[in-house]
């Protein structure tokens, strides 16, 4: 495993370095009007110079590996193999980027001003500054085919959320559109807001620039009905990116400045540097690269910690699922059965069962999900075994997942549904009750309230299994409970409710996560388990506006639980377990 040794600065308290935004590194000769960064390649759109393909998987030493012929590239979207172009003189041109080093231009199709262009599915959308959107459709790469133009404002640029595009229309405003049938697209809104030039958006926060450099952050929860939060006279603000709540302004006069706006109803000054006269700007990881009127700048942000991996062990099976009490780590280890561990790593207890999926641990109580036995219950011992089963068993058909509260403990069986014991103030548990949920596969548990969710929907139960709501929601992977918050997270990140009347649950914020599998929640931070992009930790004060405060690239993340010290995770990654030392900048706190 990577190891990597503490310094005497406890992980929790860590400082930020005095100097937040460096340039550590540059290319020259272009000047880039459009950057998009997909993996380790960014692709610029630089004017009469065409595309050119950039290898940024060292980030301080970008190097050209390809290039392709433009009249005016002004903007510039990736999918899949292919780059799409705005080109002032070709319009629309299409590039297969197969081969990053040799990139084969497919041809183009008129598109009048392009001044911007996105892609989503199988649809273009080109920013076309005389006319409006106009919409290709790109299934075939070779032949686009336009299917519709929506007229009647100035397209500037554009910006996608979701099935909406944002577009920045000058005098005209922002203009919403809705593309939920990308072959009839609709005007859903507009912002009356000056001559707006440019537009950036990350979830629900959009925030625009105008001609005067004034900056106006904008709620998106409702495409329908945007509504603004606040505004920023006087930010000098050309260019616009977000990360992480984190407002980022190339200067019109020069440099580059940063606005904390996870609080975007009273966004503050939070950084600024004189890096000279700076462009389009984009992100990889924490690199900020920006154009500048010769070629790129390559800025290290520094606004988020990087937390690592100090030590680990491997287990027998596939590690799908890991709890934690007091010294005492639980792992749903599938066909290892469930194991038991000191927090060193040191085995306690093998518990054999064909495929363990969940496994959930308390004060005396241990409860498993296994996919052909279904859910167990143990408790404590004092044999040479810690852990023996329950007589308060129930038989019951394969099991998803388990949860324990202090009121209750939840077992899911996708064929039947939920099994629900009550604990008892001393610690007994009642009879299993049943509740119907055909299909039923994530839950967790809170004081008094539980949540279940299946392929589409959530529902929310009382102390009494009585179902008080649902929320509709495809695609949920994992679920928690802190307090009157619901957290639910799937591969559109991660959704946090307010259920405080649990008969009508109300979306807070959003956190944009793909690959997200499994949420728990300590104190005002959830650490997300997201797949290949690692360990997250997100901070969750404010349930309204999540953001990123660390995280993990250095191991695969299936689950995890926090250490109750909140300086260290644990997270199982198939393979087994990897101790987390979690690094959270004093700013992020």
């Amino acid at each position: 495993f990577p190891q990597q040794v503490s310094d005497s600065t406890p992980a929790g308290t860590l400082e930020a370095p005095e100097q937040k935004l460096e340039e550590v590194a540059r290319y020259e000769g272009l000047v880039p009007r459009d950057l998009d960064i997909i993996g380790d390649y960014a692709f610029v759109a630089a004017g009469n110079r065409g595309l050119r393909i950039i290898d940024v998987s060292n980030p301080i030493k970008p190097v050209v590996v390809g290039e392709a012929e433009a009249g005016d590239a002004r903007g510039v979207a990736v999918r899949g193999d292919y780059v799409y172009l705005a080109d002032g003189e070709r319009g629309l041109q299409v590039v297969n980027i197969t081969a990053p080093a040799s990139p084969l231009s497919l041809g183009s199709r008129l598109a009048g001003q392009p001044a911007g262009v996105a892609v989503r599915g199988e649809y273009a959308y080109v920013a076309d500054a005389g006319r409006g959107l106009r919409v290709y459709d790109v299934s075939s790469a070779r032949d686009p085919r336009r299917i519709n133009i929506l007229e009647g404002f100035t397209a500037l640029g554009i910006s996608l959320v979701g099935q909406t595009a944002l577009i920045p229309a000058g005098e005209g405003g922002l203009v919403v559109v809705d593309l939920e049938r990308p072959e009839a697209p609709r005007l859903q809104a507009r912002l009356d807001l000056g001559d707006i030039r440019r537009v950036a958006v990350e979830g629900d926060l959009a925030c625009v620039s105008d001609s005067q450099g004034n900056l106006t952050l904008i709620d998106m929860s409702d495409p329908s009905a945007p509504s603004v939060l606040s505004s920023i006279p006087g930010a000098d603000a050309g260019y616009l990116e977000i990360r992480n709540g984190y407002v980022f302004v190339s200067s019109i006069s020069g440099g580059l400045s940063v606005y904390d706006a996870r609080n975007p109803r009273e966004p503050r000054f939070f950084e600024s540097s004189a890096l000279g006269d700076l462009g389009s700007l984009a992100f990889k990881t924490d690199y900020l690269y920006a154009g500048t009127p010769s070629g790129i700048m390559v800025i290290q942000t520094y606004l988020v910690g990087e937390s690592y991996v100090v030590s680990g062990w491997s287990t027998t099976g596939r590690s799908h699922g890991v709890s934690l009490y007091g010294e005492e780590l639980s792992v749903a280890d599938h066909e290892g059965g469930a194991r038991l561990y000191k927090l060193n790593g040191e085995s306690t207890q093998s518990i054999k069962f064909p495929f363990v999926r969940d496994v959930a641990i308390s004060d005396g109580l241990l409860a498993l999900a296994d996919d052909v036995a279904g859910i167990e219950l143990f408790t404590r011992s004092d044999t040479d075994d810690p852990w023996v089963e329950s007589d308060m068993n129930t038989p019951t058909p394969r099991a998803s997942d388990v949860s324990i509260s202090s009121t209750q403990v939840v077992g899911v069986s996708p064929e039947t549904g939920l099994y629900l014991w009550k604990r008892t103030p001393e610690g007994f548990l009642t009879e299993a009750m049943e509740i119907p949920f055909l299909g039923a596969r994530e839950s967790a548990s809170g004081l008094g309230i539980l949540a279940v969710a299946d392929e589409s929907e959530i529902r929310i139960y009382n102390s009494s299994g009585s179902e008080t709501a649902r929320i509709p929601l495809s695609g949920v992977k994992g679920l928690d409970i802190s307090g009157k918050t619901l957290f639910a997270v799937g591969d559109f990140g991660m959704i946090l409710y307010d259920i405080s009347d649990p008969y009508e649950p109300v979306r807070a914020g959003l956190f944009p996560s793909p690959y997200t599998r499994n949420v728990s929640v300590a104190g005002d931070f959830a650490y997300l388990s997201a797949g290949p992009d690692g360990l997250k930790v997100v901070n969750v004060h404010d349930p309204y506006r999540p953001f990123l405060s660390s995280r993990c690239s250095d191991v695969f993340a299936v689950d995890a639980v926090p250490g109750e010290d909140g300086r260290s995770a644990f997270v199982v990654d198939t393979d087994g377990v990897r101790t987390i030392d979690i690094i959270i900048p004093a700013w992020l706190r």
